[in-house]
């Protein structure tokens, strides 16, 4: 699998084996959101709130939530990890598809100033067929 930051930010696309290490080596920086702690969008709006270190203000609708991913003091290159993502999207189809147009919305708008959001979903290490 070739190294999802040595390329340009397209889409939600699979974490490498070892994302912390990965993005350290390129100087991304990475926060992880916990989606199968996530059960409906209040519970997914805390996890938003705690794996992305942003107020509850920034998170309570999807244009706040935008808003936060995209403000001007947001790092060159930086990426969320999706922990859970195949599940929290089996569970919830449409709050993920919600969630899914959210920071793909965000990745294009930063793109276009020239920056970078990373959008990675990982996989429990139980489940090796994702490598």
């Amino acid at each position: 699998m070739l190294d999802v930051f040595s390329q340009p930010a397209s889409g939600i696309q699979d974490a490498p084996h070892d994302p912390r290490l990965s993005a350290a080596g390129h100087q991304v920086g990475l926060r992880a959101v916990r989606l199968n702690c996530a059960g409906d969008r209040h519970t997914l709006s805390q996890e938003l709130m705690l794996g992305l270190s942003i107020s509850l203000e920034a998170v309570q609708s999807w244009d706040s939530l935008f808003e936060a991913l995209t403000a001007p003091g947001q790092p060159e290159r930086f990426g969320i990890l999706l922990l859970g993502y195949r599940d929290f999207r089996f569970r919830h189809p449409q709050l993920s598809d919600e969630l899914d147009r959210t920071l793909v919305a965000a990745q294009q708008a930063l793109a276009a100033q020239g920056k970078a959001l990373y959008l990675l979903a990982a996989y429990p290490e139980t489940d090796p067929t994702h490598f």
